[in-house]
């Protein structure tokens, strides 16, 4: 049996691939197993594949309610203050780094061009609401302010950042996307998938 089938027969057959992959996954449901079927697929997606998941998704879903998503209060819920400090400071600083490496490419990017100090403390100043650029200092509304930000205006540095948290820690990536983002992820995956295991 090869990778792909043993994949296949983790996440519960074709039948529930094919449901994931056409954006049925139960993510509202915190015992659903598919939020272990997306784990299942984060373990074994490469990371090219997690991130093109991840930016489709980005790009699709509507941007009020991936604010109102990450943003503490809203609705009632604070997806971000439950992942505790060390949390925010691993979400901000891959993030942060995210922005930094995609933005720097060529001296033309979000931090290229003349050098005038430049760098992390630039943050400060193009993101509306930042008040700290020290990860280990940022609460759940300055880490909302920054996903939010990277989400809208570096779509590519966003969906790098999530893509290397999805395949180190994915309960972090679940608290940055939340549930309609993941469902939209995961159905871009298990396409993935499902593509790749006929091409075998």
């Amino acid at each position: 049996m090869g990778l792909l089938d043993q994949l296949g027969s983790m996440l519960g057959g074709h039948q529930e691939v094919e449901r994931l992959a056409n954006g049925e996954g139960n993510f509202e449901d915190p015992n659903s197993p598919d939020h272990d079927r997306f784990g299942q697929m984060l373990g074994h997606a490469s990371p090219e594949d997690l991130q093109a998941s991840v930016r489709q998704a980005a790009e699709r879903i509507e941007t009020q309610d991936y604010t109102d998503h990450v943003t503490p209060g809203v609705n009632g819920t604070n997806p971000l203050g439950m992942v505790g400090q060390g949390g925010l400071s691993t979400i901000a600083s891959t993030i942060m780094g995210s922005l930094m490496h995609h933005g720097s490419g060529g001296g033309t990017g979000m931090f290229g061009g003349g050098g005038g100090g430049g760098g992390f403390g630039s943050l400060m100043n193009m993101i509306p609401g930042l008040r700290t650029t020290d990860p280990n200092q940022m609460d759940a509304s300055q880490v909302a302010v920054l996903a939010d930000y990277a989400r809208r205006n570096h779509p590519d540095a966003f969906s790098h950042a999530a893509s290397q948290l999805g395949q180190q820690n994915p309960s972090l990536l679940q608290h940055l996307l939340g549930n309609k983002f993941m469902m939209m992820a995961a159905a871009g995956l298990a396409t993935k998938f499902l593509s790749s295991r006929f091409k075998h």
